[in-house]
């Protein structure tokens, strides 16, 4: 069963759609200890990077207890601040990295509760104009995937690449925001059986220009992604794409992590 905050104050409080997330997610309850800094404070801020390094150092098979802890600690930290729009990018930096952590640690069902019923809540908070707020729509775009929500995944992925394509900053981290939104949107879209959109992903990708004259060993992560996103859209379309086979056959061009 879903608790749904009856105050005005409670549904408006990043704290409230926390507290309600511990009641059915097993999420520990905001704690006001004083090593809870609010994160408008520089100590606050660096106490939540602490967290988010710590809990990162914990995902290996064995610490997951650890690692509960730790995420338990930094959630708490973050319901304790009254004035969540006063640091919207630290706080979404925050939950979306927790929600990655939440799951690729398969821990799915709590990553799913802490975004239902904190995502809108940050959403609100955040313009897409900056590469924190567009990180936390490609994390909540594959929760949605994950958890089945096609279209949703969908909208949330067309919503990330319009703004992506008017993002100011770091052009290097554009591109990369850029590449693991449209491999996203390309899964999303063949899923879906929308193969015009997937193709039309594919085209706009920033990595497809490496291979128009050709197969090359694919370069970083990303490159790979891609050429296998590429391949599989083929296939589905009836077609072969010799270059992605050529390029994925080839040895890496970069360690894997």
């Amino acid at each position: 069963m879903t608790l749904v905050p009856r105050h005005w104050f409670v549904r408006r409080s990043l704290a409230g759609w926390l507290l309600a997330t511990s009641v059915f997610c097993g999420l520990a309850q905001p704690s006001m200890a004083s090593e809870a800094v609010a994160p408008r404070s520089a100590d606050g801020a660096a106490y939540l990077r602490h967290q988010i390094l710590a809990a990162k150092s914990l995902q290996a098979p064995g610490e997951a207890a650890a690692l509960d802890r730790v995420l338990d600690r930094t959630l708490s930290l973050v319901a304790s601040v009254d004035r969540p729009e006063a640091a919207p990018a630290l706080l979404a930096t925050t939950v979306a990295e927790t929600l990655t952590m939440l799951v690729e640690t398969d821990r799915i069902e709590r990553a799913w509760g802490l975004y239902r019923a904190g995502g809108p809540a940050l959403s609100r908070l955040l313009s897409l104009s900056t590469s924190e707020a567009i990180a936390y729509q490609l994390t909540g775009a594959s929760l949605l995937e994950r958890m089945g929500d096609l279209k949703g995944a969908a909208r949330a992925l067309e919503t990330t690449v319009e703004a992506l394509r008017t993002l100011e900053g770091d052009a290097t981290e554009r591109r990369r925001l850029m590449a693991r939104a449209l491999s996203q949107r390309a899964a999303v879209c063949a899923a879906l059986g929308d193969l015009d959109c997937a193709r039309g992903a594919l085209a706009e990708h920033p990595d497809a220009a490496l291979y128009g004259a050709g197969a090359r060993a694919p370069g970083t992560p990303d490159e790979v992604t891609y050429l296998v996103m590429r391949s599989l859209v083929a296939t589905l379309g009836g077609e072969t794409d010799t270059v992605g086979a050529q390029a994925l056959s080839r040895p890496l061009g970069f360690k894997p992590a």
